[in-house]
């Protein structure tokens, strides 16, 4: 049986590759007695929707970003200056 630190490995792991056929099996057998081990799967699971989502706006933001004119783009850039200087540290 995987311990608790290899599952959370291969949880881990799930999101850069395939698990092997044993991998996998393990992984899902271990999750259905170890309740923490679930909750870590679940939460690694919602941080990852979350980084995909925060990635898709971030690409909408520099959509956007790229239909402003020249002229937006300085005055922008000028008002954060000014802020930083009203605004130290």
């Amino acid at each position: 049986m995987l311990s608790c630190k290899d599952i959370s490995r291969l949880v881990s792991e799930s999101e850069d590759r395939a698990l092997t056929r044993w991998e996998n099996l393990g992984v899902r057998l271990h999750l259905l007695i170890c309740r923490n081990c679930r909750r870590f799967s679940w939460q690694m699971k919602v941080l990852r929707q979350a980084l995909r989502h925060f990635d898709t706006g971030m690409e909408k933001l520099q959509d956007d970003a790229d239909a402003l004119s020249t002229e937006a783009k300085d005055r922008i850039r000028q008002a954060l200056q000014c802020r930083r200087q009203d605004h130290p540290g």
